[in-house]
C-alpha cells in the first residue's frame, strides 16, 4: 500500500493526527508491525475489521502479560 494511503486510513479509523499516523505507518513499514491501540476485545475487533476492509493487514492478539 502507498504510505499516504496508510496514513489516511490510520487517521480516519483511530483519529490520529498526521504525526502519530506517520509514526505507526513507519513502524509497520520498518518492523513489519505496529500496535496502534490496546484495549477491550469488542472495539479492537472493530478496528481490525475496519483495517482489513481497507486492505491493510491487521490481527488481534491477546496481551499475554495480563
Amino acid at each position: 500500500n502507498l504510505k499516504g494511503y496508510v496514513v489516511m486510513v490510520l487517521r480516519r479509523i483511530f483519529g490520529f493526527d498526521e504525526t502519530r499516523a506517520r509514526k505507526h505507518m513507519s513502524e509497520a513499514h520498518r518492523l513489519g508491525r505496529s500496535v496502534p491501540r490496546t484495549g477491550t476485545r469488542g472495539p479492537a475487533e472493530a478496528h481490525v475489521y475496519s483495517l482489513q476492509e481497507r486492505h491493510l493487514s491487521a490481527i488481534l492478539e491477546k496481551d499475554e502479560a495480563h
